[in-house]
């Protein structure tokens, strides 16, 4: 659903809290917000008396007694009714919350959502009266059968995370709008599709870019669909060296919505990887959704700049953004200052592959992340998996969610991080997975699990996959400030010698179209609990309180003469 360019009002701010560990709360029914039982008895559950928490926001990082909790929480929330919404249908939309979460609205359960990072919403229209009660309860337990599952290597933050928000708009109403950009020799298309709720087969509609003039009346389809195919030879690409951006708007009935919009093509061809025609080479870094010295996963503007700003300072053209979906300003950021990224859902090792109904909340994930950022132009690549063990059930699993890809969004490349196949002297690129994607992402950690820093330099790479390749993981953990010898593990100059040798032997690889260093800044992972790291997943570049290590000017010099070669710049 488009609420970018909406009426919308934002109800984020602060909300009560109550923390349910033995998930009583529905048999209770907390969510009618009563003080006493019917029979005059007091109720053990009462919101005026939750505690105050902000939305959006983890429980984990505001309170210190919840650091490590996981479970059952219920959130409250009084809600006035906006002026000038007669009339008009209205939306509860919810930007994420992990992970699996119910909503009552003045006592009616309107639904629920499974998945901690993509956005989902209910429709209120005709439920709002003058003052609103909004009760969500949030369960953020770890499940088998979950995405990601019950053993995986970074936080789990429990909580209403992202923004929530009211929207609004008219009872026939434009749900979204998507662009697919054709870029031919001689001439550029867009193609623009859009779907009209309550819309009648023949109704007139029309779809407009004010910067080219441009005007297209169309009339609509069945099921209130409508389609028109531009000629936009005359615009600028978009590309990381000049990210140019159209409005695009599209009109129909008493509706209107727009967004701003970057034309580009990206493809596969052989082992290259193509951006409006041309090769492209990828200078990146991983990121996970923490930014140093803020309070746990919720990000702010500063934070998302504070991201970009390193990055760039780095020399990256490219975020690799691990391993789940990141909030949409991320991607809305990208587009603006000419980034590109890799997005991903949560299929990790432990991911239950014989599970029907897991393969079922993955496709749902990967939908409702396709249908959130496929108008990102920054997005190449939806990535399926990352380091998922190699056996037939696997393969299916993915192959199912390669094919869900491609039917939501042929535009773009499907991707996946796996692992190549090492001995002494060599890495082979030949997991069946390779074959099924058209991207593959190599995770390996030469000279960190195994060997000395210096042993990624004469390693020689084979490929069997005939696609391109990201070296999509390598690095070593290093606490910042830590000196030592080379040959001295968790010291910044090991980190530094490792990333001088990984970085010789990218050069040498001639299917790579790219490298994306683990990690960008040290986040928290509470599996990670030796002296060294102490609740940290210490592999950044730069440390968990901003502070760049040795390895960051190394990746920072190879990347600029990277630029070079391959830019001409």
């Amino acid at each position: 659903m488009h609420i970018s360019s909406r009426q919308r009002v934002s109800l984020n701010g602060e909300w009560g809290l109550e923390i349910d560990v033995l998930d009583a709360g529905r048999d209770q029914k907390i969510y009618e917000c009563r003080t006493e039982t019917p029979e005059g008895r007091p109720e053990n559950f009462d919101v005026t008396a939750f505690r105050r928490v902000a939305v959006p926001g983890d429980w984990n990082r505001q309170f210190s007694e919840l650091a490590y909790y996981e479970g059952v929480a219920w959130y409250h929330h009084k809600v006035s009714r906006p002026a000038g919404w007669a009339g008009k249908r209205a939306f509860l939309y919810f930007e994420g919350a992990n992970y699996e979460t119910t909503v009552y609205w003045n006592g009616e359960e309107l639904g629920t959502h499974e998945g901690g990072f993509t956005p989902f919403y209910f429709e209120v229209t005709g439920k709002i009266e003058s003052q609103n009660t909004l009760v969500v309860r949030v369960d953020s337990r770890r499940r088998t059968d979950a995405l990601p599952s019950d053993r995986y290597d970074w936080f789990n933050y429990g909580g209403i995370t992202r923004s929530v928000w009211l929207v609004y708009s008219p009872k026939n109403y434009i749900k979204d709008f998507i662009v697919t950009t054709e870029v031919g020799k001689k001439q550029t298309f867009a193609t623009i599709d859009f779907e009209v709720v309550g819309g009648d087969k023949g109704e007139r509609a029309r779809v407009l870019i004010p910067e080219l003039k441009v005007e297209v009346p169309t009339k609509l389809g069945p099921g209130g669909k409508g389609q028109v195919k531009i000629d936009i030879s005359a615009v600028t690409l978009w590309t990381p060296q000049k990210p140019r951006m159209y409005k695009i708007e599209v009109a129909c009935g008493g509706d209107r919505i727009s967004d701003e919009i970057g034309f580009r093509s990206i493809e596969r061809k052989g082992e290259k990887l193509l951006l409006n025609g041309q090769p492209l080479f990828l200078r990146g870094v991983c990121v996970h959704e923490e930014a140093p010295r803020t309070a746990g996963r919720t990000m702010h503007e500063r934070d998302i700049e504070f991201i970009f700003k390193t990055a760039r300072s780095l020399g990256a053209n490219f975020l690799r953004l691990v391993h789940y979906p990141h909030t949409e300003q991320m991607a809305r950021n990208a587009d603006k200052s000419g980034m590109l990224l890799w997005e991903e859902i949560p299929v990790y090792k432990a991911c239950d592959f014989k599970s029907k109904r897991t393969l079922g909340v993955a496709k749902n994930m990967l939908a409702e992340l396709i249908e959130r950022d496929r108008n990102r132009a920054s997005v190449i690549a939806w990535s399926v998996a990352n380091e998922t063990p190699e056996t037939p059930e696997r393969s299916r699993f993915l192959k199912d969610l390669v094919k869900t890809s491609k039917a939501l969004d042929p535009s773009r490349p499907v991707a996946a991080a796996m692992f190549a196949k090492r001995n002494k002297k060599s890495m082979t690129v030949k997991d069946p997975l390779s074959k099924i994607v058209d991207i593959v992402g190599i995770n390996e950690y030469i000279g960190w699990y195994e060997e000395a820093a210096t042993a990624a330099a004469s390693i020689k790479w084979k490929s069997e996959a005939k696609r391109p390749v990201i070296v999509t993981e390598f690095g070593a953990a290093a606490r910042a400030g830590l000196r030592g010898k080379v040959t001295e593990r968790w010291t910044e100059d090991y980190q530094e010698a490792l990333f001088n040798a990984q970085l010789d032997m990218a050069e040498k690889i001639s299917f790579l179209v790219g490298t994306t260093p683990w990690v960008l800044f040290d986040f928290r992972s509470p599996v990670r609990m030796n002296r060294h790291q102490q609740g940290y997943n210490r592999k950044g570049l730069v440390s968990d309180q901003g502070v760049r290590k040795l390895a960051f000017q190394v990746v920072r010099d190879r990347y600029e003469a990277w630029r070079k070669k391959y830019e001409g710049k």
